[in-house]
């Protein structure tokens, strides 16, 4: 017998002897994946905060949220900048809905006359900050959006947020 025989004849020997094992490893893989897509898709992932915006490192994040109120931790894609590129994830709390009167005077916000917060004029490396004006009531459809930190990079500078680049609801783990 050569050695190609020999080699083909032991492959096929040990498909045979062990093929039960071969399809329980494919349909472990397969009821993975499927439990995977289920899993993300409709119970959620993790999200890491890397700043100090928001206070907790590790979020908990449940996709496609209805009915987001005040309050509410948000994880969605930002439009892009000067300072971060379109597509970065962010991590805010919403401060202003639809329906509710945002106004900006001397770079402070309110909503619905409840303090929000200021917008700094320079930026850390002391540069002069942008700043989003309103005076009104936020269209449907967009939010509000701010971080806990004095130093965070939020709605009082570029604007709303809209729903249609919310990832998805956020609840701190620690």
């Amino acid at each position: 017998m050569r050695c190609w025989q020999k080699l083909w004849s032991s492959a096929s020997q040990c498909l045979k002897t062990d093929s039960k094992g071969l399809i329980k490893n494919i349909t472990g893989i397969i009821i993975f994946v499927i439990f995977y897509i289920v899993f993300i898709h409709t119970v959620g992932y993790p999200s890491i905060n890397l700043d100090e915006s928001l206070p907790g490192k590790l979020y908990w994040t449940f996709p496609h949220p209805d009915g987001l109120k005040q309050g509410d931790t948000v994880v969605f894609r930002f439009k892009g900048s000067r300072y971060f590129p379109h597509g970065a994830i962010f991590i805010k709390k919403v401060a202003c809905i639809p329906k509710q009167k945002l106004v900006e005077k001397n770079r402070c916000f309110t909503c619905n006359g409840r303090p929000i917060g200021c917008a700094k004029e320079r930026d850390r490396k002391g540069n002069p900050a942008p700043l989003f004006k309103w005076n009104g009531i936020i269209p449907p459809g967009k939010y509000f959006v701010v971080g806990t930190s004095r130093d965070s990079y939020d709605s009082k500078y570029w604007g709303f947020v809209d729903k249609t680049a919310i990832i998805g609801k956020a609840y701190r783990i620690f």
